[in-house]
């Protein structure tokens, strides 16, 4: 079996904007009711719902939890490689022993399987079919300017998207999000590891149409780029839960790479080596004789 728990919690913003609202609607109501002409009546009840519109956009927050257990065949562990230099490696070490390490493990890139060679296929149209290790695929679009550099892990990468969701059942896909500029700091995991997978073989000015599959989309909270309205947040909520009744299906997001940058706040946490395995079973150590002080 396989359940999908959707939290989108209404913030006390929220509540507060309706009680605002709802006192404004009254007292102002019975002004129109004694002294106002039909005019006015309309002027305020257009200014009404524009607030309620105003309150609902701006705080409701946006998705927080979608938690799917798929079957096991999508939810199959990603090869990690966690990246320190000499000096970071020990520093880690040293903060490991204080029960630190899950956060900095946890917002680690996954540069293992973009590294890796896909495997391309060809349909009868000559449509070329990239086929990475995780179980990405995408099509070259438009290839970019072969010049410039792909991006590295810790820079920032800004780009424009479509984004779509593929039902197994459904003859085309349906789109529930697109932006012109979205901002974005490589490998930081807060993106969906599809996309950010997807991202790392790009060249700045290319434009790549991804099929991502569960196992590496909306996967764990916090992670994005999510809808900026809710009535797209609530389209996608649906369809994620029409995804895991049909067992199957794809996101889809044709992605434009339009710039590259360094980040001048980047401490080189991305570009350092990767620790060995003696040094993460060290760190396992370290971490279960933490754990047995502190109890």
């Amino acid at each position: 079996t396989h359940t999908a728990t959707i939290d989108s919690s209404i913030s006390p913003s929220v509540i507060y904007a309706l009680i605002s609202t709802t006192v404004l609607v009254t007292s102002l109501g019975r002004l129109v009711k004694t002294k106002m002409k039909m005019f006015w009546r309309a002027l305020v009840a257009m200014a009404t719902v524009s607030s309620l519109a105003l309150a609902f956009s701006t705080t409701i927050p946006p998705l927080q939890r979608i938690n799917a257990n798929y079957p096991p065949t999508c939810l199959e562990a990603e090869t990690r490689d966690f990246s320190f230099s000499d000096g970071h490696r020990r520093d880690l070490l040293v903060a490991s022993s204080m029960g630190i390490l899950m956060g900095v493990v946890g917002n680690t890139p996954s540069a293992g399987a973009a590294e890796a060679e896909p495997t391309q296929s060809t349909d009868g149209e000559g449509v070329v079919m990239y086929k990475t290790t995780s179980g990405l695929k995408y099509i070259e679009l438009e290839p970019g300017r072969s010049m410039d550099a792909s991006p590295r892990y810790g820079q920032i990468c800004v780009i424009s998207y479509k984004a779509y969701l593929k039902l197994p059942n459904a003859k085309d896909k349906e789109q529930f999000d697109s932006s012109g500029s979205y901002v974005l700091k490589h490998g930081s995991g807060r993106m969906i590891p599809g996309l950010d997978e997807g991202l790392h073989t790009m060249k700045p000015g290319g434009l790549r149409r991804m099929i991502i599959p569960p196992k590496l989309g909306f996967v764990q909270s916090g992670l994005g780029p999510l809808p900026q309205y809710p009535w797209d947040r609530s389209k996608l909520n649906s369809l994620l839960e029409r995804m895991i009744d049909q067992r199957g299906g794809n996101l889809v997001y044709d992605v434009r790479l339009e710039k590259v940058m360094d980040d001048e706040a980047d401490q080189g946490y991305y570009d350092d080596a990767e620790l060995t395995p003696e040094e993460m079973e060290e760190i396992q150590q370290r971490l279960l004789k933490g754990r047995s002080t502190n109890t």
